[in-house]
């Protein structure tokens, strides 16, 4: 490249330097510009900082109002108090879990919120309580919703060592359960939305149970509230729910609650896993048990001893390996649902029609299986009930997930009662009857809901009774178990209600 001359470079310098003076100049001048206004005309610089400022906060102020005028979402008419969900996080799912399940479902049906304290979120029907894990309570239990005078709600996994243990039982309580928004009438007259109550257990099964009962324990409460409004909407001046038409529209409703359910599971889910559904419905004076699968449920008599119940100063257990039930009183157990076996009649026909096979070991015929040649396991495998939810490949053969419903009319239940008996409801996961009679469980869960003693404080009372209603429940697990601890025992849950009339 050809290099410039010097005399080129010499006018070339003086022209650049000559360039970065007129820019300083320019740049001098402005600086003096705004100096003489600041110092000759104060007020005019004064104002326009003025004007810059009040349109500055006039932008944000409009802004504000705009957000303001969105919509949001309004809190519903609260009828009820909140009730928070207590838990162990690893194997049950949290209220805001709980409500988020039944969106994630591209089948769900849409849920209406009400907005309570403590920023908690429940579906317009109430707030569900799930089961807790009973080694993660300790011994004051009046910060947990799932022990209180009128209810106990637990859960215990199973102690299986490979693959690691994962409660697959799931257990809800919905209390009150109000999905109707208008006033329904019996024959007795009208009656407090307030005493209804929804309580379910779901028991899993394969590597896939957890998921389909956790699916199940949403959808099912949510898609029958969803239907129990409709149709009270449409006829509000007809039957209501404990006439003859009613109670077929709540059954319906129930029914169809199922198959939806059993439809909308995830297939992947549903070839892998399957769960029962024992759910006990109140509305009015009428309480709906319903049963798909080999879970129990069945109401309890509970009857104080004539002289009266009797505490002395030591009220604990007479040992530590005392875990038999201290009764006073008496019980009678009744209205308990049928297992969904393959052996009875009824199911066995309707399997074998469908061209399933069974087999039925002569000794014990509960212990009856539907036979399939599984793909998801290449082998046979039997399944211990007639009627699930999931369990897709047995479906084929016959294997529904449709409840038998049996209803009960409290008011002539009641009647029949003694002046001072107690009438409460339980749905349990077969794990607490593996080992232990139903008579046993039962005199153990009568003993803690009605023969703890009270104190003279209605707060020491309550916590008093949670407290020894836990004890007993505790020991009652422990009597439900294997009398070696190396030996299987399987998830346990149950819930028992207190049902007042």
């Amino acid at each position: 490249m050809r290099q410039r001359s010097s005399l080129a470079d010499k006018i070339e310098g003086f022209q650049h330097e000559q360039h970065k003076q007129e820019r300083r100049s320019t740049l001098n001048a402005n600086q003096r510009k705004q100096q003489r206004l600041q110092l000759d005309h104060p007020h005019t610089y004064r104002m326009i900082l003025l004007k810059f400022g009040l349109c500055f906060f006039l932008s944000c102020f409009t802004g504000l109002a705009i957000l303001h005028t969105i919509p949001r979402p309004h809190a519903l008419d609260g009828r009820h108090s909140m009730i928070r969900t207590v838990q162990e996080a690893k194997t049950h799912s949290s209220v805001n879990d709980f409500n988020a399940h039944a969106h994630s479902s591209e089948h769900s049906e849409k849920i209406d919120y009400r907005t309570e304290t403590h920023n908690t979120q429940c579906p317009f029907y109430g707030c569900p309580i799930v089961a807790s894990e009973v080694t993660a309570l300790g011994d004051i239990t009046v910060q947990s919703d799932a022990i209180s005078q009128h209810h106990i709600l637990l859960t215990h996994k199973s102690n299986r060592k490979i693959p690691a243990p994962v409660n697959q039982d799931r257990a809800v309580l919905i209390n009150p359960f109000s999905p109707v928004e208008v006033e329904i009438r019996d024959h007795q007259g009208s009656y407090e939305p307030r005493n209804n109550f929804l309580m379910g257990i779901f028991d899993g099964h394969d590597s896939a149970g957890g998921a389909v009962a956790e699916f199940a324990m949403t959808e099912i409460p949510l898609r029958l509230a969803n239907k129990l409004n409709r149709a009270v909407s449409t006829q509000q001046n007809g039957p209501m729910f404990n006439s003859t038409v009613g109670q077929n529209k709540v059954k319906s409703a129930l029914i169809q609650a199922h198959n939806e359910v059993d439809e909308a599971l995830p297939s992947n889910q549903a070839m892998a896993g399957g769960c029962t559904a024992n759910v006990i419905l109140r509305l009015g004076s009428t309480l709906y048990m319903s049963n798909t699968g080999d879970s129990y449920s069945y109401l309890v008599t509970y009857t104080p001893p004539i002289d009266g119940l009797k505490f002395d100063n030591n009220t604990e257990p007479t040992g530590t390996g005392d875990l038999q039930p201290h009764l006073q009183g008496s019980i009678i157990i009744h209205h308990e649902n049928i297992k969904h076996k393959p052996h009875l009649p009824i199911e066995k026909l309707r399997i074998e029609s469908h061209g399933g096979r069974i087999h039925i070991p002569p000794t014990y015929p509960m212990g009856s299986r539907v036979i399939v040649k599984s793909s998801v396991h290449n082998e046979d495998v039997g399944l211990a009930m007639s009627r699930s939810i999931g369990d897709s490949e047995w479906t084929k053969v016959g294997v529904i997930p449709v409840p038998d419903i049996e209803t009960v009319d409290l008011i002539e239940l009641f009647a029949k009662m003694g002046e001072n008996s107690k009438l409460f409801a339980v749905v349990a996961s077969d794990g607490l009857f593996d080992n232990r009679k139903v008579e046993f469980v039962t005199k153990h869960l009568a003993s803690a809901m009605f023969e703890s003693p009270a104190s003279g404080h209605e707060k020491e009372a309550e916590q008093d009774g949670a407290r020894n209603m836990l004890e007993n429940v505790k020991r009652l697990i422990a009597a439900s178990s294997p009398l070696k601890a190396d030996w299987y025992r399987d998830d346990i849950s149950f819930v028992a209600v207190i049902v007042e009339l």
